[in-house]
């Protein structure tokens, strides 16, 4: 891999963090915070690319110092999240591993769906679909959300998986009043709560589990929060409970306008994922893709 300005850009492997103290900082000129400008930025990356420092934490105790990221931000007219250090389930791998093989898979989906959203005429969302149990469909949901909210724009995940709900226990949140709530009239939109770890990322729980779940989906509140919940976000993604449960998943489809279909490697059959592409196609779904997944949820 090359860098922009054309040297080769060094990565070290195994992307560990070495202590503060083991960074030399006494031959940078004395500046205030924020007075940094790009030819000053550029010098310091050159200078850490030299002594084989990788990008992965090494140069930012230096940078953040410094006073470079308030710069950068002030620059672009955007805020950059504080870094925290990530303790939850490591099945969230965008947070948990930003620089693994699975994350970078994930952030190159992020980019070819908001490609694809480009060409839109109206902002639709996306809900996430599968034949079967197992298929590690809440595992792709909660990954595509926690790219998209660390990409920029605020990010809502919200389960609509009222048969068996398992993205509070991904996301290390509790089970609490959600969207089963609001949809009985129980409950308003303040039952979103924020991934604290996890910048851009906002999570409504799936609630109670109740008796009528195709009933409360099919509703004209789901519909309308939907929109609504669109108007309030940048981006919003739909966990559903798997085809084999019954029409859930077509109608949350149909209600969030696009769907990504996710099959199981070694687990989905041909005529599983057809059954749901004509499902969608019954809706008038638009199909946003289909990922082939070999994590089992």
């Amino acid at each position: 891999m090359r860098a922009m300005n054309g040297e080769p850009e060094n990565r070290l492997p195994g992307g560990g963090k070495p202590p503060l103290d083991g960074l030399e900082t006494g031959d940078m000129p004395p500046r205030r915070p924020g007075k940094w400008g790009p030819v000053e930025i550029e010098r310091e990356l050159r200078r850490q690319r030299q002594r084989s420092l990788s990008y992965d934490g090494r140069v930012e105790p230096v940078l953040e110092h410094a006073g470079v990221p308030d710069t950068l931000a002030r620059q672009l007219r955007t805020p950059l999240p504080p870094l925290r250090a990530y303790d939850g389930d490591p099945e969230l791998v965008v947070a948990a591993d930003p620089f693994g093989e699975p994350a970078e898979v994930f952030r190159d989906l992020c980019i070819q769906l908001a490609t694809k959203a480009v060409d839109r005429k109206t902002k639709v969302a996306l809900a996430v679909v599968s034949p079967n149990r197992r298929d590690g469909k809440s595992y792709l949901a909660a990954n595509l959300a926690a790219c998209l909210g660390r990409m920029g724009g605020r990010t809502l995940l919200v389960d609509a998986d009222l048969r068996a709900p398992r993205l509070h226990r991904l996301l290390d949140t509790e089970q609490t009043d959600g969207l089963s709530n609001i949809l009985r009239g129980e409950g308003r939109s303040s039952l979103v709560q924020a991934v604290q770890q996890v910048p851009g990322l906002f999570f409504l729980p799936a609630g109670p589990v109740p008796m009528n779940p195709v009933e409360l989906l099919q509703s004209p509140r789901f519909n309308l929060l939907v929109f609504e919940m669109l108007l309030a976000f940048d981006h919003l993604v739909i966990d559903t409970p798997a085809g084999e449960w019954g029409p859930d998943a077509r109608l949350v489809a149909a209600a969030a306008g696009a769907a990504l279909v996710v099959g199981r490697k070694d687990g989905s059959t041909l005529e599983d994922l057809r059954k749901m592409l004509g499902r969608m196609g019954q809706q008038k779904v638009e199909i946003a893709g289909m990922v082939i997944n070999r994590h089992d949820d």
